[in-house]
């Protein structure tokens, strides 16, 4: 995850639309570790064993890449796509379902992609105290589960 979350988000440029080797490298170990696991272990055990990992995995990308990283736009759209494509899809080799397991990493790049008035707006509407108004903000949004902490953080990280 390290090398992964070093990447500079911060003047990411689209030139290149491969997958970037640090999340490959990321991403193979990962499937190894799943797949050492499914020759070993019972599948009800290997079932709850990959879900506990799962959701290790999205608290480890929200706080090592996300919190701590600031994002362009096309940072941002990298680093959604490479959990909606390349992260989602190996973890369905093994998981049913893995999108109930990330939602938080799935709502967070979904602010991070946000629209840049849009961005502007929920971040103004961050400032005010009113905890109510910005559940309903966010929710208008479909954003249900990631906390508003994290969801202000999320936004103060996009270079807008």
């Amino acid at each position: 995850m390290h090398n992964y979350s070093s990447i500079k988000w911060f003047c990411f440029s689209n030139e290149d639309e491969d997958v970037d080797i640090a999340l490959c490298d990321m991403l193979h170990f990962i499937s190894s570790a799943f797949e050492l696991l499914r020759r070993n272990l019972a599948n009800s055990l290997f079932e709850e064993i990959s879900v506990t990992i799962t959701r290790e995995i999205n608290k480890m990308f929200l706080e090592d890449v996300i919190a701590k990283n600031t994002f362009n736009n096309e940072g941002a759209k990298r680093v959604a796509n490479d959990v909606n494509k390349s992260f989602l899809s190996m973890l369905r080799i093994f998981i049913d379902n893995p999108e109930s397991h990330c939602v938080e990493l799935l709502e967070a790049c979904k602010l991070l992609s946000l629209e840049k008035g849009t961005s502007i707006l929920l971040q103004e509407a961050l400032k005010f105290d009113n905890d109510k108004a910005v559940e309903e903000t966010l929710n208008e949004l479909s954003i249900k589960v990631l906390p508003v902490e994290m969801a202000a953080c999320v936004l103060r990280n996009k270079i807008i």
